[in-house]
């Protein structure tokens, strides 16, 4: 049990990237929406935005980039757009 409660502390004060912001943004059909768009699983969305996977294809990057855009104009802006650049960049630092 100690562990489990060490796993759970280290993950919320873990570095929060732009793709892990997006993804608390959005419901879960919403994030298997853009899984779907992207043309991956919203699990590779959550190792990529949780750094557990240190790099991403240039092609699944922009595919992950304009599928959020979509779901950003279809929320009407509650859900944050994120760049190509960030997604390329966002694990470099940790």
């Amino acid at each position: 049990k100690r562990f489990a409660f060490a796993t759970l502390r280290a993950m919320s004060t873990e570095h929060v990237t732009p793709l892990l912001e997006v993804l608390r943004a959005c419901s879960v059909p919403e994030q298997q929406e853009i899984a779907r768009l992207a043309g991956t699983t919203r699990n590779y969305l959550y190792q990529v935005a949780t750094c557990h996977r240190k790099s991403v294809r240039a092609s699944t990057a922009i595919a992950i980039s304009d599928a959020v855009t979509k779901l950003h104009v279809r929320s009407l802006g509650r859900i944050p757009k994120i760049s190509v650049e960030e997604i390329a960049t966002m694990c470099a630092c940790v």
